[in-house]
Parts: C-alpha cells; sequence; structure tokens
C-alpha cells in the first residue's frame, strides 16, 4: 500500500498502487514505469512528481509505501471507530427500545382512560 502526499507532505490518500503517468512527444499522458515517471494520476488528478514540471498547472505530489507501523495504526482506527460506530447502533436500538416501551405505556394508559370513561357514562 502506498500514500500519496502533496510536496508539504500533506495526505492526498491510499492506493494499492501508484499510477505513475508520462508524456508522449505527442503530449498524450501515457502510463509510465516508476523511472520514467513524470507525474502521477490519483483518482483522475494529475501531479508532477517531486523535480519535476513537465504536466503544465498541476501540482507536486509523490507516493511513499506505507510502513507496518502507519498499517497497523490504520488497522488500530479503523477498529476503534467500527466499535465506536457499533456501539452507537446498539445505543440508538436501545433508546427506540425505551420510546417504544414509552409509546406503548402511553397507548395503554389512554385505553384505561375510555374503559374508566365508558363505564362512567354507563
Amino acid at each position: 500500500m502506498y500514500k500519496i502526499l502533496t510536496d508539504t507532505n500533506q495526505v492526498l490518500g491510499y492506493v494499492d498502487k501508484p499510477n505513475y503517468i508520462k508524456l508522449a512527444e505527442n503530449g498524450d499522458i501515457l502510463p509510465a514505469v516508476p523511472v520514467e515517471a513524470v507525474g502521477l494520476n490519483y483518482q483522475g488528478t494529475l501531479y508532477n512528481l517531486l523535480g519535476h514540471n513537465d504536466i503544465e498547472g498541476a501540482s507536486t505530489a509523490y507516493a511513499s509505501m506505507v510502513t507496518d507501523g502507519e498499517l497497523n495504526a490504520m488497522k488500530e482506527n479503523a477498529e476503534q471507530q467500527t466499535t465506536a460506530l457499533q456501539l452507537g447502533l446498539v445505543e440508538s436500538y436501545e433508546q427506540s427500545l425505551q420510546a417504544q416501551a414509552s409509546a406503548e405505556k402511553q397507548v395503554t394508559d389512554l385505553q384505561l382512560a375510555l374503559v374508566e370513561l365508558y363505564e362512567s357514562i354507563i
């Protein structure tokens, strides 16, 4: 896995494999191996690689392999987010059960009140 970073080291995102590109003589953008590349394509946006300015008007970015430590931290963060989401779902479900029980009690109370009213009329 690789992270795509700007020239100011801001992480743009993550990819399995960088999409390196080069420019043909006629200006077409072609896939490239890293040693031939002048840029990269990340999510449809073209970037010049560090030390290149072949792609007119493009910002600069580069790809860096994600270290095992970073990957483990990402997995741990994802697990924590999953756990937080699961806890939130459980809490929402419990709240909905409480609201349902409260509504059922109100209906029962209203039914009893109607029965009392009916009996008082008869």
